[in-house]
C-alpha cells in the first residue's frame, strides 16, 4: 500500500524566540555599565521526517521503481547512532512477482533542535550616533545534526547516516556604527 505519512510529516515542531533587555541596575557608572544589554535567543526543535525503505532492481518483475522489503524483524535499536540508525536485519528483499510490505513512512530519521544566541549592546556616542557590539554565536551547544540514513536496501550505507544537515558552532563578533 501507499498508505502513510506524506514526506514532509513532522508531529512535533517548536519554534522559540526570546530576548531580553536588561534595564539597569543601580545608579552611577554601575547603571552606565549595566543598562542597554540586550540578549536573544532563538530555539528549534521537530521531530525526524517519515522514511520509505526500499530495493534496488526490479525485484518484482513490474518494470516500476521504488519497489519495497519485507519487513522480518524489529527495525528498532535502543542504542541508535550515524552507524546503524536502524535495525538492518529487519528487512528482506521483495522475491520475484511481489512488491514487498514495508509501509510508506515505516521508519522515523533524526530529530532536529538547536539553540542560537546574541549578547549586544548599544552605546549611544553622541546625539544621533551610536555603536552596537554585538557577540552571536550559532549551534551554542556545538551539537552534530544528522540527516537522513540510507534506507535503499542492497545499497552498502543501508541503514547509515553519512551526512549532517548542520555546521557546527560559529560565533562571530560585529561591531556597527550608526549616525
Amino acid at each position: 500500500t501507499n498508505w502513510g505519512p506524506c514526506d514532509v510529516d513532522r508531529p512535533f515542531i517548536l519554534n522559540s524566540s526570546l530576548t531580553l533587555q536588561s534595564p539597569g541596575v543601580g545608579g552611577g557608572v554601575l547603571r552606565a555599565l549595566t543598562s542597554d544589554w540586550q540578549l536573544g535567543t532563538i530555539f528549534q526543535a521537530r521531530s525526524g521526517s517519515p522514511l520509505t525503505p526500499t530495493t534496488t532492481g526490479n525485484l518484482s518483475l513490474t518494470g516500476l521503481g521504488n519497489q519495497r522489503p519485507f519487513i522480518v524483524g524489529d527495525p528498532d535499536l535502543d542504542d541508535r547512532s550515524a552507524a546503524r540508525w536502524f535495525n538492518t536485519a529487519a528487512f528482506a528483499p521483495n522475491t520475484p512477482g511481489n512488491w514487498g510490505d514495508t509501509p510508506r513512512g515505516f521508519l522515523r530519521g533524526p530529530a532536529f533542535w538547536n539553540i542560537d544566541m546574541a549578547l549586544s549592546r548599544n552605546l549611544r556616542v553622541h546625539d544621533r550616533h551610536r555603536v552596537e557590539v554585538r557577540f552571536e554565536a550559532f549551534n551554542v551547544t556545538n551539537r552534530v545534526h544528522l540527516d537522513n540514513p540510507n534506507v535503499v536496501f542492497g545499497n552498502a550505507n543501508f541503514g547509515r547516516v553519512i551526512n549532517t544537515v548542520a555546521g557546527p558552532r560559529v560565533m562571530q563578533f560585529a561591531l556597527k556604527y550608526s549616525f
